[in-house]
């Protein structure tokens, strides 16, 4: 055997040798690399399509619970038999319509049974009755389970078999001084649900939502949805086990959603399982809104184009194999300084530091192709760390921003305000200063949406949370506490600071004018004030400047009051 081949065997044993060393790191690491990236994407991704979730049906709830407490409904519901109460009743349900996204709404009284409904077409104007709802009617037990529940408001898969129609329906019970008088609410077309939050597998995600007893309500194959759910007796329902063949699939997905339901906070528990003979990165979190869980399962081979990857390791050993013939020619020059070079370079890169790989200087023949296509994959594997972290930091962004602040008056929302009051309260322990809150609430604001309606309505809570906006310092902090409430909350603040920051905002709200139908809107508001010391508990101060705003209003409104502490 000559020196020539024997040496180009020998490199081609330690080059081959280098290569499965190579190969072995790239495919760990690259391994750990996609777990921790689905296991982030799988949490983001669900935390995103619940808040999506919840805005959309939060929305459809809320109006019904609006139209449900409205004097028309409750007087109809009272005297069923009136005819003009029942006029009014129907038009202020045709008034609705439109704004529910179907375009439909449905009551049904629980005294008589009468159910009456429209569509968004109109197809039943003058004609809303439909059918006398009977409690030995199977078809009709839904009415007389959610009723018996109890539950203010229930979200129910289900068939019309008199309508002929298959809805996502939202119901919210008729009370009156806590009597149930009738249910009342809208349905959303369930094909349209599915496919704007329930993915099928050929897209790479199944999205799953299952109620609290783990009953399929959503997914994109209807045989699995667990229609009348709470209409059926336990061993009747279709559960989110049953699309689990894997027995250790069922045990996480059961644990987990045991798991969560009695945890606090938004999270996410997520692991491999197999489903459908194939394995998938599944993740479960909890919607305590809606008292639904939402399962989903990620495709690993459609989220991550393994081909990427693969090519890189295709052109990184063609290029090995070509400079095998030119190896043995100038193994000094062109082989082992080159190489000894490198594997400097490639030692500190195993310990995360690229930097020295990508300066190397470039070198002629077989080895500085090899350099080139390696320094090459070294780049795509950085910028798809960088864009990655990239997307998840922006996700990141718009997923506090939708969590905490007010969509209305882009001011922080409860939940925002909630935490800033917890970073202020501890900032207040720490310094000894004092804290102060101020409760604003705007006068007769229900006389407003009555005489100007919701949209002038809504107009005015804008003015009033810009008006606040403006009248406060930089470095205090303001919400949208809930409805035509707001809350200002005054770091380091005294007496003297709490009441003038009170009255210059009464003042400049008093003096805003908000145009009205062709008029000026003068706008008052009622403020209620208390100055918290160091390690006061939040809960009582808010409380305190709640009783505040309570003795504002009973002085007459349009006025500013402090919380002061009475003796015994």
């Amino acid at each position: 055997m000559t020196l020539r081949l024997r040496l180009f065997l020998i490199n081609l044993s330690i080059l081959s040798f280098v290569f499965l060393v190579i190969l072995a790191i790239f495919f760990f690491i690259a391994e750990k690399s996609v777990k921790k990236w689905g296991f982030d994407l799988a949490e983001r991704q669900l935390l995103y399509d619940k808040t999506k979730v919840v805005q959309f049906l939060t929305r459809e709830i809320t109006l019904s619970q609006q139209i449900a407490q409205s004097e028309n409904i409750l007087d109809w519901a009272a005297s069923q038999n009136d005819e003009q109460a029942k006029k009014a009743g129907l038009a202020e349900l045709e008034s609705y319509r439109a704004l529910f996204v179907d375009g439909n709404y449905f009551i049904a009284f629980r005294n008589s049974g009468r159910y009456f409904y429209n569509n968004a077409t109109g197809k039943y104007n003058n004609d809303q009755y439909r059918y006398t709802l009977s409690a030995v009617k199977e078809s009709d037990r839904w009415f007389y389970d959610i009723i018996t529940e109890n539950k203010d408001f229930h979200i129910n898969v289900n068939p019309d078999v008199y309508l002929g129609v298959t809805m996502l329906w939202v119901d919210v019970l008729i009370r009156d001084k806590g009597d149930i008088l009738g249910v009342i609410g809208t349905g959303i077309d369930l094909n349209r649900f599915i496919e704007k939050f329930a993915e099928s597998p050929d897209a790479g995600v199944a999205s799953v939502f299952v109620d609290h007893n783990g009953a399929v309500q959503v997914y994109f194959d209807n045989k699995y949805i667990d229609f009348g759910s709470i209409s059926k007796a336990r061993g009747e329902h279709k559960l989110i086990q049953d699309l689990f063949a894997d027995d250790a699939a069922r045990l996480f997905v059961r644990n987990s959603m045991n798991q969560l339901a009695s945890s606090t906070g938004e999270k996410v528990l997520s692991r491999f399982v197999k489903f459908e003979d194939k394995v998938y990165l599944a993740g479960i979190t909890y919607i305590p809104e809606l008292d639904w869980y939402e399962i989903a399962l990620f495709d690993p081979d459609k989220l991550i184009n393994g081909s990427d990857l693969y090519g890189i390791l295709f052109a990184f050993a063609v290029a090995l194999v070509l400079s095998l013939f030119t190896y043995h020619l100038c193994m000094q020059r062109f082989v082992l300084k080159p190489l000894g070079r490198l594997e400097k370079a490639i030692d500190k890169g195993l310990e995360g530091d690229f930097r020295g790989i990508e300066k190397l200087e470039s070198q002629e023949g077989d080895v500085g192709r090899i350099l080139t296509h390696f320094q090459e994959m070294v780049r795509i594997v950085r910028g798809t760390t960088e864009d990655l972290e990239r997307k998840v930091i922006e996700r990141t962004q718009d997923l506090d921003r939708l969590v905490k602040i007010d969509p209305m008056t882009e001011l922080l929302n409860r939940r925002g305000m909630k935490e800033m009051q917890e970073k202020e309260l501890s900032r207040s322990v720490r310094t000894g200063n004092k804290m102060g809150v101020l409760w604003i609430d705007i006068d007769d604001f229900k006389n407003i949406n009555d005489l100007h309606g919701h949209g002038r309505g809504d107009a005015v809570i804008i003015a009033v949370g810009r008006a606040i906006q403006q009248s406060i310092r930089q470095y205090d902090s303001v919400s949208r506490w809930g409805g035509d409430e707001f809350i200002v909350l005054l770091p380091e603040c005294t007496d003297e600071t709490l009441a003038r920051s009170g009255e210059r905002i009464r003042t400049v709200i008093l003096e805003a004018k908000i145009p009205a139908n062709g008029n000026e809107l003068r706008v008052t508001v009622s403020v209620g004030g208390y100055l918290a010391g160091s390690g006061e508990d939040m809960e009582l101060i808010l409380n305190k400047a709640d009783k505040a705003l309570y003795q504002a209003k009973a002085n007459g409104r349009n006025g500013l009051k402090i919380y002061q502490e009475t003796g015994p």
